[in-house]
């Protein structure tokens, strides 16, 4: 099995785990404990839902556009897009927590989730590196 394979395979796992996240935040549209009350209710899992809609897809998107677009266009500039994105979307799920509880996900296996889904696909891009063109200029 190649190397960008076992990248490939490493981040769509890590995508998947992170789906049930975002099924779980789907889950908690209507849900009671997340209406605000400022006046009229405003359901909160929405602000949620959407975040994370755009979030979410916006980071698999342009991982996914490295690991599976043209050889050539894998280089080193491409692969550094891709880790920043990944690494601004990831890094909230593990920076903050050990520091402040108020960072933390809900529950220890929701926190467990979310470190293994950043861990998945920073470790399958770190993977992927071996594929990169190299600039010939």
């Amino acid at each position: 099995m190649s190397q960008l394979t076992i990248a490939r395979v490493l981040v769509i796992v890590g995508f998947i785990i992170g789906l049930t996240s975002f099924y779980q935040t789907v889950s908690h549209i209507g849900d009671p404990e997340f209406l605000l009350v400022g006046g009229d209710a405003i359901d909160h899992g929405y602000y949620h839902f959407f975040r994370e809609a755009g979030g979410d897809i916006a980071a698999m998107a342009v991982v996914l556009l490295f690991l599976f677009c043209a050889p050539d266009n894998r280089t080193p500039i491409t692969w550094t897009m891709a880790m920043i994105i990944a690494l601004g979307y990831y890094a909230p799920y593990w920076v903050g927590m050990p520091f402040n509880d108020a960072l933390a996900a809900p529950h220890m296996r929701a926190e467990l989730a979310h470190i293994l889904q950043a861990a998945l696909v920073i470790s399958g891009l770190f993977v992927a590196r071996s594929s990169l063109q190299q600039n010939k200029d």
